[in-house]
């Protein structure tokens, strides 16, 4: 019978088109086939195709897979099938991969006697797939042979990010699988407040869509706290819209413990360079270091530097021994720390001469604290046995002062309390003295 002009239409679409069709009588092992299929596996078009010849081209060790295959959808009945299967192609003996998808029709005997079905070359969709796999493969070996933890985090619109990967290194941290860990959050793992801080971090990636580097905080279950060195890295979709973020990073606790211990180790070596610890004020060295600084604050507001030195400190040493002119700076220094506040500067600038510097004040405040200054020093003096019972008159100090300005330098200051010092000096009339 002469084919109709939708058959034709149909036959041109088929050859055009890159499968093949075909259709098998199961009864009579007879196939019907598109011409594009001798292409496909490489014969002439007078093949004459039956069951036992078309599993002939497949790969021998493939071949027996899909002999049991098709008899297993065949006794079953199923209605549909699906498979793939690698061919030697008959012409030039190249290695072909088909996808095979076909139905079947059963009789009233629930007899299969016809399949109708395709056939597709594949290989180049293959070929990529393998090529993925491999990829994925050594990007997979890679990412968990590097000894710096990795983890990936998925938004996608969500305010809290969910983990989707995670590498060994990774594993060790948190102290689960990766299994484990896919499709937690941060709060699933970690405190409340570590996990509000890393999911920020996050936003912040993703919002300016570029790399950020932080260091991150960790508290495990036995209250360790551990330090990270975390870069974070934004990821988007085929739009080009954020979708995650990728984080790499090391531990770094070690590091920042011994960093914390040599800091303490400073102040140590600080404090030993700048504390008089007779006294327990601050020495020459602080002032002479840092008056810079010290001038900078306090110029900024009206302070003032006193100076104070004691009164017949040389007999007091003469007649008394240097045991008990230590005791009297011991006692001037308890009392300067006693009166000066946080912001105030006790110092003893050398032998019986103490510098203060006071923060924030007004004259009448300086002339009242040392008034406070010089009571103070007798109470403490007199309550102490070994003073008291070594001295029998007052210990006196004279005092000047002069304001700190921003354009002073420390001699300047210390020159003028100094001369307003000796005044002092000339009207309690010990000038003869020393």
């Amino acid at each position: 019978m002469d084919k109709n002009k939708n058959d034709i239409y149909i036959d041109e679409g088929i050859d055009i088109a890159d499968f093949s069709i075909f259709e098998i009588d199961m009864i009579n092992d007879v196939w019907k086939v598109t011409d594009s299929i001798n292409s496909t596996f490489g014969i002439d078009s007078d093949f004459q195709w039956n069951f036992n010849n078309f599993t002939d081209f497949i790969l021998e060790e493939n071949r027996q897979e899909i002999r049991l295959f098709f008899r297993d959808i065949i006794m079953n009945r199923n209605n549909e099938y699906s498979t793939q299967f690698p061919i030697k192609r008959a012409n030039d003996g190249a290695i072909r991969w088909i996808a095979s998808k076909g139905r079947l029709f059963t009789n009233e005997d629930n007899i299969v006697y016809r399949i109708i079905g395709t056939h597709i070359d594949i290989t180049e969709y293959k070929e990529i797939e393998v090529e993925t796999a491999n990829e994925n493969v050594f990007l997979d070996t890679l990412i968990h042979a590097i000894p710096d933890f990795l983890f990936v985090k998925e938004y996608k619109g969500r305010d809290v990010g969910v983990f989707v990967a995670c590498n060994e290194a990774m594993e060790e941290v948190l102290g689960i699988k990766e299994e484990e860990l896919i499709g937690l959050t941060e709060y699933d793992i970690n405190s409340e407040k570590d996990a509000e801080a890393y999911i920020r971090s996050n936003k912040i990636v993703l919002e300016t869509r570029k790399p950020k580097e932080t260091i991150s905080t960790r508290t495990d279950e036995n209250g360790r706290k551990g330090y990270f060195e975390v870069l974070e890295v934004p990821y988007f979709d085929s739009e080009n819209n954020p979708e995650g973020v990728i984080g790499i990073g090391r531990e770094i606790t070690d590091r920042v413990l011994l960093e914390q211990e040599q800091e303490a180790l400073k102040k140590k070596a600080e404090e030993y360079a700048y504390m008089d610890y007779m006294t327990k004020t601050l020495n020459r060295n602080y002032l002479n270091a840092h008056f810079g600084e010290v001038k900078s604050k306090f110029s900024q507001v009206e302070s003032y530097l006193v100076i104070a030195d004691i009164n017949h400190f040389k007999r007091i040493n003469d007649q008394h021994g240097h045991s008990i002119g230590d005791e009297v700076l011991s006692e001037i220094g308890t009392s300067i720390n006693e009166l000066t506040k946080d912001e105030d500067l006790g110092i003893r600038y050398g032998g019986d001469e103490f510098v203060i510097c006071l923060y924030n004040v007004t004259e009448k405040v300086v002339t009242n604290f040392i008034e406070e200054l010089r009571n103070d020093i007798n109470i403490n003096c007199k309550g102490n046995m070994t003073l008291a019972m070594a001295i029998n008159y007052n210990i006196e100090i004279a005092v000047g002062y002069a304001q700190i300005s921003p354009d002073c330098s420390l001699e300047k200051v210390l020159s003028a309390a100094d001369i307003r010092m000796y005044t002092n000096k000339r009207k309690m009339k010990f000038m003869d003295v020393e």
